[in-house]
């Protein structure tokens, strides 16, 4: 009885020890799924600018999966959107350990770093970046490499860090813009105005900056027509925006400067028919 009794008992903790595993890896992949739920979710919130939403999403993620690099991640771009820089350093540090070669950790650490005025910090860590020639975001990298040049007031190198992520991702427009500011400000306003056409597509679209330089451009080129229909499509496109503002002004502006021109081209006319009519003796 009592060899029946524990032939019974083992049994049972057989039983038991094999079910509890059983139940700890569904109960482990069941908090991976909810995990990556409220990873997807609050990666969404990120993306529409909830920020208080997606730090509650992925703050829930982290708990159910904390050795996850992408959940460290964007839970500390969560935390830099509401000014809450050294926690998501800590928490791009944490991917940094959990994952040490990842290059979307160490970029957002140098993006910090440069909001911060670290720019040195910020520069080191780009390049180390860089070195990462799988890397599919390098013409971001570029694109902040040129935007430390230009606080350092180095032209040159933002030029030649601009043309770079442009090499990179032709279609990419940031570097359009500000490649368009720089030959803007060299009275180089033909290639200037290459640029703002390309600074006004892709992602670019909706912002009303580059449609702006645009028109600027066309009026410095004395292009008052095309410049016009610019300014009157921004007003329109972005009519709440302090460009829209702007734009109504500098309407006014082209009015002026068409009216001048085409004085000076009755001038030059008439001119040009004294001549024809002066006999040359």
């Amino acid at each position: 009885m009592e060899k029946l009794l524990l032939k019974y008992l083992n049994s049972i903790l057989v039983l038991s020890l094999c079910s509890c595993s059983l139940f700890t890896s569904r109960e482990a992949e069941v908090a991976k799924r909810k995990s990556e739920i409220f990873y997807t979710h609050g990666t969404q919130a990120l993306m529409d600018k909830e920020y208080t939403k997606a730090l509650s999403h992925l703050l829930n993620a982290e708990k159910l999966d904390s050795e996850n690099a992408d959940i460290q991640i964007n839970l500390a771009m969560a935390y830099f959107y509401k000014d809450e820089k050294e926690t998501a350093l800590k928490h791009l540090n944490k991917a940094l350990e959990i994952e040490p070669e990842n290059p979307d950790a160490r970029s957002n650490v140098a993006s910090i770093y440069f909001s911060m005025g670290q720019l040195e910090k910020s520069k080191k860590l780009y390049k180390e970046v860089l070195k990462d020639l799988t890397y599919e975001r390098n013409y971001r990298v570029y694109y902040n490499l040129g935007l430390i040049s230009l606080k350092e007031n180095d032209r040159e190198g933002a030029t030649e860090n601009f043309m770079l992520a442009i090499k990179s991702e032709p279609a990419y427009c940031p570097a359009h813009y500000q490649l368009g500011i720089i030959n803007k400000e060299q009275y180089k306003y033909q290639e200037a105005l290459e640029n703002f056409n390309m600074a006004t597509e892709g992602i670019c679209s909706n912002r009303p900056g580059p449609f702006y330089e645009q028109a600027l451009t066309l009026m410095e080129l004395k292009q008052f027509r095309k410049a016009r229909s610019k300014m009157n499509y921004l007003i329109q496109k972005f009519n709440k925006s302090e460009f829209a503002k702007y734009a109504k002004d500098k309407l006014k502006t082209i009015s002026i400067l068409e009216k001048r021109a085409e004085r000076m081209d009755r001038i030059e006319e008439n001119s040009k028919a004294e001549k024809i009519i002066t006999p040359n003796f």
